[in-house]
């Protein structure tokens, strides 16, 4: 296998682990502080919505 072989090895090799390291990075949880009390926004969280329900809501 000549140079061009060789180096077109290497560099397959290179970004393979390239992209593992960046997905790694992606994974990992960031230390972020928690919003302010009272200023985080939850969505409704009721029962079930059945058939019944949705046409009520119409």
């Amino acid at each position: 296998m000549g140079t061009l072989g060789q180096w077109n090895r290497k560099m397959k090799m290179a970004n393979r682990l390239t992209k593992a390291h960046t997905m790694q990075n992606r994974m990992m949880p960031r230390k972020v502080p928690p919003p302010p009390a009272g200023t985080t926004r939850y969505p409704f969280r009721g029962g079930r919505r059945t058939n019944k329900t949705k046409k009520q809501h119409e």
